[in-house]
């Protein structure tokens, strides 16, 4: 259908019942012929739904009013702004649903990705490994903070979906309620602010550790930045004493308000320049620029995996690029004779320098460079390794990258991802060059939105 048919569409009220939800989780129908998008709707159920917009060869609506019976798997949204907010996707499907759905997100792209090849013959995505806890998990949260000069009213909450309006909220069904208790603390000690400096802020980072109870608040001022250094030092002095031997404050200077609170290096006012972390025994070191899993004890079940993978492939040389903080390095150090971490991110390598120093680590050698430009180099070199391990951001892998690790022919090769679409795409070429994809297994690290984790193990044929 031509766009200026599809355009002609917008405003027309249909009944509609989806066959499947996309990887956002919302409702796919077709409409005469054209596949419309409609949130919050599920399979199985019908609805009037308004056409809302165009694109070139879709359409996209708002549910008005839901027909008759709603599906089994629909449950109440807690979160009052679900729907408004753009950081949930899926709180109306039950959580059985959700984990299943994830599942058949990635088994989607990796049959897409793999047809015509005989890695899909075999290929069996295992049932998603859901999270300890559904609700409450995020140990890592920046709130968009506005200022109302009318009112006289600080607002916080996150955007909307694709735009950066402000939807007001006072809490998250998805921060921890230690984190929430911080949140509340620090709205009530910024209502007495002069208002120039209420106007200042722009989001809040908070961020704990789980296993020892710290936490960490950051300012992200655009302007007024010494008057407000001042009150967040006098904040900080009259919390109780025992709040301040576990928290640390600091301020982030930004030149624009949709900047991330953690695009730079933020100034330490008071308390430790860091949080100690625990995953699986090992202590992490976590500045307030540093990667972490927002989920703690999710990425615990995660790593258990990945160790459970390289036991059964035993490593003598192991790579583990895009690093971090050093988190799955140190972890396999006893898997391997020697661990070499890859990460582009200067504060993530020293706090993984210190993590391996502060466990007496010392099998592992973090390196900064960014891993497209490191590897090609040390396989051309004739470095070797024979177990790679990725852990890309959600682009996925350069090519020059895919086409190094190809040339270390690494005996075994397993990929971290947070992407089903990238993940399948960056698969595809190993499929073709001798490499069996023996285990695939997603991780609900983010319940009750759209992400998925997924572990690949892909051994080298013999």
């Amino acid at each position: 259908m031509p766009k200026s048919e599809l355009l002609s569409c917008v405003g027309q009220q249909v009944t509609l019942s989806p066959i499947r939800i996309n990887d956002d989780g919302e409702g796919v129908a077709t409409l005469e012929g054209v596949t419309i998008f409609v949130p919050h709707l599920l399979p199985g159920e019908v609805a009037n739904v308004r056409v809302q917009s165009a694109g070139r060869s879709f359409l996209r609506g708002e549910m008005i009013e839901r027909l008759g019976a709603e599906s089994k798997d629909r449950v109440h949204p807690p979160c009052s702004v679900f729907g408004q907010c753009g950081g949930c996707q899926l709180q109306h499907l039950s959580y059985r649903g959700q984990l299943l759905h994830k599942q058949k997100v990635v088994e989607h792209h990796l049959r897409r990705s793999l047809r015509g090849l005989p890695a899909i013959e075999n290929l069996q995505v295992q049932p998603t490994i859901a999270s300890p806890s559904p609700y409450g998990y995020r140990n890592h949260v920046q709130i968009p903070v506005r200022y109302d000069g009318q009112k006289d009213k600080l607002l916080f909450g996150f955007y909307a979906p694709s735009s950066h309006e402000l939807v007001p909220t006072e809490d998250c069904w998805l921060i921890s309620p230690r984190l929430m208790l911080l949140w509340q603390a620090v709205r009530k000690g910024m209502e007495t602010w002069p208002k120039e400096l209420k106007a200042a802020i722009h989001h809040l980072h908070l961020r704990e550790a789980v296993a020892t109870g710290q936490q960490m608040i950051i300012w992200a001022v655009q302007a007024e930045y010494e008057k407000v250094v001042e009150h967040i030092q006098k904040f900080y002095q009259n919390l109780e004493s025992s709040l301040r031997k576990l928290l640390t404050v600091g301020i982030n200077r930004t030149s624009h308000e949709t900047d991330r609170p953690n695009s730079r290096r933020a100034d330490i006012l008071a308390g430790s320049s860091w949080i100690e972390e625990e995953l699986l025994g090992v202590r992490f070191r976590l500045s307030a620029e540093s990667f972490f899993q927002v989920n703690s004890a999710q990425a615990e079940q995660l790593y258990r995996h990945v160790i459970d993978r390289l036991q059964k492939h035993s490593a003598t040389r192991l790579l583990d690029a895009y690093s971090g903080t050093g988190t799955l390095s140190l972890l396999l150090s006893p898997y391997a004779k020697t661990v070499v971490g890859v990460e582009s991110v200067r504060a993530s390598v020293e706090n993984a320098r210190q993590n391996a120093e502060i466990n007496h680590i010392f099998n592992v050698q973090f390196i900064e460079d960014t891993v497209e430009h490191w590897l090609p180099r040390q396989i051309s070199d004739n470095d070797s390794f024979d177990t790679i391990l990725v852990d890309p951001p959600r682009k996925g892998l350069h090519s020059e990258v895919i086409s190094a690790i190809l040339k270390a022919n690494p005996q075994t090769f397993l990929y971290v991802s947070c992407n089903p679409v990238t993940l399948a795409r960056d698969l595809r070429p190993f499929a073709e060059n001798g490499y069996q994809i023996t285990s695939v297994q997603p991780f609900d690290m983010f319940p009750q939105t759209s992400h998925v984790e997924c572990v690949v193990t892909l051994v080298r044929k013999v």
